[in-house]
């Protein structure tokens, strides 16, 4: 049915009730002679699905009247039809009984409630009132008690957009009258929002680089002595693992790959001395990734002789077999995830390290940089998840604050690939090095570090070995200090799904709410995100998760918050209150 005509229902005195659902789009009522329902019983109910059939016509088509209404003196009727608008069919059923008594001229407001709690002072003749929201959890939705049921209420819920302003309008079920209240919302308190892990003012990583191991022995006690300290070593898989090669029909070595994994032999006894390394700090220290050889002279996967600009200017030539570069990126991965299957994520080179990383031109010769490559290979290793991202350098005394990694800098694939580490040497002032510290401390941000070895028996780096004294002023500045000490892995991946992250927070009528989607792989960005989740004022007690009591914090205003970790793309974390005693 699209539309009802003229007189349809007239003289239908036995008709209690008709429910007009939205495909009728028309309802003919020019005059109250036309009226459909005229002859129905005064307690005749009409509930429409769909307010747009009666635009127009609602001061004649509800009419009712047993009057004769044959004559050319029409007779006002004296009766009318209880109207209600915007109703389901299951609602129209279940309420129609209790709603035949409804005010139909009515436009008033008995209450106003926010959130679950009316409005105090309320007054059905006063139409503007004022109240607070707090900016952690927007704005709470207003709803109504009409004083006829009957009446058609529409509500705007209050929007950044319309300046925190609810409008509610009502109007009659007579269509007759019609009244408009406001709510207007001043926002106090601070926005929930991630921070860096337990509140930390800024996160440091310590790489020991090169897999030297008198400097992993000697970090160990590190470990051992710094509960708060985590170490990440940064080693070659050549020490782990020797590929295996076989020759082409064309003469060019090449490296074994079988179902494309490569083949390799284990070196066990280089596997348990880092496993004992890394045994009894577990969380606390982890095996990066230093590429396979760590020697990648200009090469590109060609294999065969090819010519490279050594560091020192010079052209020099080399053999390498086919896939030489993937093997760097590729073979090491896979080594590492095969023999320390609990780490992952940080490749700690840099692309094109041992050979200048530009084109060079000598005597009149191009020599392709090996970095052209490197980078290409790196791209794809870090868009495919193979790394999260690789490392570059820089020395003392640089611009810090370019320097330190921040939630938003690391959304630049160009950062990712050249994640800036402060290259430590021997000469340098201890403060030099803290100083980066208290820099990302200051801009919420990452510092990381590559220390090539540190002055132990057996070690000889020249300038790159540090005393251990330096060492241990290091790894102890952050001690008193609120800084997150993280490995490599757990500060980028936790800067990554920063980066993307997208938080929810709902102020539930008996806790809060909270959950983070951040659109990433979930079998590889598994990390724990920090959340600042301000507590309603009202709030006077334990706050729990679960049966686990949190620890409440208190702002210098007395406001209080509760940090709580949320795993991107799982469950909501709910925050509740708990039972006070009488």
């Amino acid at each position: 049915i699209t539309s009802i005509g003229a007189l349809a229902f007239r003289n239908c005195s036995s008709l209690d009730k008709l429910y007009i659902p939205k495909t009728v789009q028309t309802i003919t009522a020019a005059a109250p002679a036309q009226a459909p329902f005229l002859g129905t019983a005064e307690n005749f109910m009409v509930v429409l699905e769909d307010i747009k059939a009666a635009a127009g016509f609602a001061q004649h088509w509800t009419l009712i009247s047993t009057d004769d209404l044959t004559t050319k003196d029409v007779i006002e009727p004296t009766a009318h039809a209880l109207v209600l608008y915007n109703q389901t069919y299951e609602q129209f059923i279940t309420n129609y009984v209790e709603l035949r008594n409804a005010d139909v001229t009515t436009a008033l407001a008995d209450s106003i409630i926010v959130g679950s709690t009316p409005i105090s002072g309320f007054d059905s003749n006063k139409f503007e009132y004022n109240t607070f929201a707090n900016i952690s959890y927007g704005y709470p939705n207003v709803s109504i008690i009409a004083a006829s049921p009957a009446a058609l209420v529409t509500i705007t819920q209050a929007t950044e957009e319309n300046g925190g302003v609810a409008t509610i309008n009502i109007v009659s079920a007579d269509g007759l009258s019609e009244q408009t209240y406001t709510v207007k919302f001043t926002t106090i308190g601070t926005k929930a929002e991630i921070v860096n892990k337990n509140g930390a003012d800024g996160v440091v990583t310590y790489v020991l680089d090169d897999g030297f191991e008198p400097t992993a022995t000697f970090a160990k006690t590190m470990l051992q002595k710094y509960d708060f300290l985590s170490l990440s070593f940064a080693t070659w898989t050549r020490d782990f693992a020797t590929l295996t090669e076989q020759t082409d029909s064309d003469g060019k070595k090449s490296y074994v790959m079988d179902n494309g994994k490569y083949v390799y032999t284990r070196n066990e006894a280089k596997i348990n001395f880092w496993n004992d390394i890394l045994s009894g700090v577990e969380g606390r220290a982890e095996i990066l990734s230093h590429s396979h050889t760590h020697r990648p002279w200009g090469m590109n996967d060609d294999g065969g002789e090819y010519k490279y600009v050594a560091n020192n200017g010079t052209v020099q030539t080399a053999t390498t077999p086919k896939g030489s570069s993937s093997k760097e990126y590729y073979a090491a991965k896979q080594i590492i995830k095969d023999i320390f299957p609990q780490f992952k994520n940080l490749l700690f080179i840099t692309p094109g390290i041992g050979v200048k990383g530009s084109d060079q031109t000598v005597n009149g010769e191009l020599i392709v940089g090996y970095s052209h490559f490197a980078n290409q290979v790196l791209e794809n290793c870090i868009k495919n998840n193979v790394y999260l991202g690789a490392r570059g350098t820089f020395s003392a005394g640089t611009n810090y604050t370019s320097r330190v990694v921040t939630k938003d800098t690391i959304k630049n694939l160009s950062t990712r690939m050249q994640l800036p580490g402060l290259m430590v040497k021997y000469e340098d002032d201890v403060t030099s090095w803290t100083n980066y510290i208290d820099k990302a401390a200051e801009m919420g941000g990452w510092a990381m570090f590559c220390i090539h070895a540190i002055e132990v028996a057996g070690e000889s780096q020249g300038n790159w070995v540090i005393p251990q004294d330096k060492a241990e002023q290091l790894f102890a500045y952050t001690k008193d200090k609120n800084i997150w000490v993280a490995t490599g892995s757990e500060a980028l991946s936790y800067y990554v799904e920063w980066s993307n992250a997208k938080l929810s927070v709902n102020n539930l009528s008996n806790g809060i709410e909270v959950s983070i989607t951040d659109g990433l792989d979930d079998s590889v960005y598994t990390t724990a995100l920090t959340v600042k989740v301000p507590l309603p004022n009202a709030w006077k007690g334990d706050v729990k998760v679960g049966e686990n009591t949190l620890e409440v914090h208190t702002n210098k205003d007395g406001s209080r918050f509760v940090y709580v970790d949320v795993v991107p793309d799982k469950d909501p974390i709910y925050i509740s209150q708990v039972a006070q005693a009488e």
